[in-house]
């Protein structure tokens, strides 16, 4: 294994790095603070690892990525600012240009695009595609396409989209274990419908559609909600 160690001793500056081999030629700048260095080790395999430690554990590549890391850790960011204003938290992947670049804090986050979470802080994220959460604010949200869920503030949020709206396609709810489709569902062999032994509630209008299989003990039967009017069994 080779290894390539920067030691930074006081004061902020700027380091400029080198590895030239055959034909490949990297050249990475990066800007450090205190009692850090940056490490590049290549294995028997020829893969290259990047280290920004000795205990920090980040990996980081792009014009002002992460370029205010102090005691965060375990963190990937990859892309022009991505994680620029980044400060604290953990565990976060951010790829693209100005991912998660306009936030301090946050963990568990994974932004994969243009812009990308820029605005969220918060935690356990996923957000896939150009734009996706840019504005967005919660825990725990799913977002895939582009600029899906961009504009969403809640938390444990499912958006499958391919711009902002906030009727997407697929839309979710993971703390209500709800799935929406705004649009036609085909099914082109079987669609099953489980019974379940608790009512899940007709009484308003916004319910009507809903179909319910009641269990054997309440007749086994189909039953399309009509609002305010009840159940109706249909077979």
């Amino acid at each position: 294994m080779k290894t390539l160690c920067v030691q930074q001793l006081s004061g902020k500056q700027t380091r400029l790095l080198s590895l030239c081999c055959a034909v490949l030629c990297f050249c990475m700048i990066t800007q450090l603070s205190g009692q850090r260095f940056m490490e590049i080790t290549t294995n028997a395999n020829g893969v290259m690892h990047l280290n920004l430690g000795p205990n920090n554990s980040n990996t980081i590549m792009g014009r002002e990525a992460g370029i205010n890391l102090a005691t965060t850790n375990n963190n990937s960011l990859f892309g022009s600012s991505a994680g620029g204003l980044l400060t604290s938290g953990s565990l976060n992947t951010f790829i693209g240009t100005n991912a998660g670049s306009n936030i301090t804090s946050g963990s568990a986050n994974v932004y994969v695009g243009y812009q990308t979470g820029q605005d969220n802080a918060g935690t356990q994220n996923t957000f896939i595609g150009t734009q996706a959460g840019a504005s967005s604010s919660g825990d725990l949200n799913v977002f895939i396409g582009h600029e899906a869920g961009e504009n969403e503030q809640g938390s444990n949020q499912l958006y499958i989209a391919n711009d902002e709206r906030t009727n997407a396609l697929i839309r979710g709810d993971f703390a209500l274990e709800e799935v929406t489709i705004n649009g036609d569902l085909f099914v082109e062999d079987i669609l099953q419908i489980k019974p379940t032994t608790a009512d899940p509630g007709c009484t308003v209008d916004t319910e009507i559609g809903k179909l319910w299989m009641s269990p054997a003990g309440a007749g086994r039967m189909l039953r399309v909600c009509r609002g305010t009017l009840g159940w109706q069994d249909l077979f």
